[in-house]
């Protein structure tokens, strides 16, 4: 009896090391992102390995970033060797969409380690003015919601923001010079009563020209 628990006792133990064992192996990044990129070609050779995030290479050998009029003006070029990672843009705008493909590459979540297999992307727009909307004046957004919904854009590669403050539901932003815009219209008109009275500073509204630039 005492062999028999001895011998499940060890089985046990065996089963749960293997498990950490697995549990720790790197997870891989996937290319297949949103948007799509025009060009992704496997290579061969041993994946880079990457401990930690991506903002850690910065600075580093290990991630190369250059701009070449080679290229066009918003497109890129991203290679992934053993060695490090490299992103050659058209332009800085090229280079950070080349940037925001290498994250939305990655896992989820932190990770103790990730394998970038080797590969050379690349992508350009498909179109010029790729934009979204956000309306305003009829759903009144707080500015940590709106810095939210521009991260979000720049990550799928949009380059236009369509931000709608002024309509006759309300009149959402302050002009100092006048302002009665801000007064009479904050509450919208009078018919709509679920119009909320709120309106924006000029103050979230220069933090982010500083945010676009």
């Amino acid at each position: 009896m005492k062999r028999i628990c001895v011998d499940f006792i060890l089985i046990s133990i065996m089963l749960m090391t293997t498990g950490q064992m697995m549990g720790q192996q790197a997870m891989r990044a996937d290319y297949q992102v949103v948007p799509m990129p025009q060009s992704i070609e496997l290579q061969k050779g041993k994946p880079f390995a990457l401990q930690g995030s991506i903002e850690s290479l910065v600075g580093t050998p290990a991630l190369k970033t250059s701009v070449s009029d080679r290229l066009p003006s918003e497109g890129y070029r991203l290679t992934v060797s053993r060695k490090g990672i490299e992103i050659v843009g058209g332009s800085e705008a090229g280079v950070f969409y080349g940037m925001q493909t290498l994250r939305k590459s990655l896992p989820v979540g932190t990770q103790p380690a990730i394998e970038l297999p080797a590969v050379i992307i690349t992508d350009e727009p498909r179109f010029a003015y790729r934009g979204m909307h956000l309306d305003c004046a009829r759903h009144f957004f707080t500015v940590n919601e709106v810095k939210k919904y521009l991260d979000m854009m720049a990550l799928h590669n949009m380059n236009r923001f369509h931000w709608h403050l002024t309509d006759d539901q309300g009149w959402r932003i302050e002009i100092k010079k006048y302002p009665g815009l801000r007064n009479l219209g904050v509450s919208g008109r009078a018919r709509l009563s679920a119009t909320t009275a709120t309106w924006t500073t000029i103050a979230p509204m220069e933090d982010f020209i500083r945010r676009k630039k």
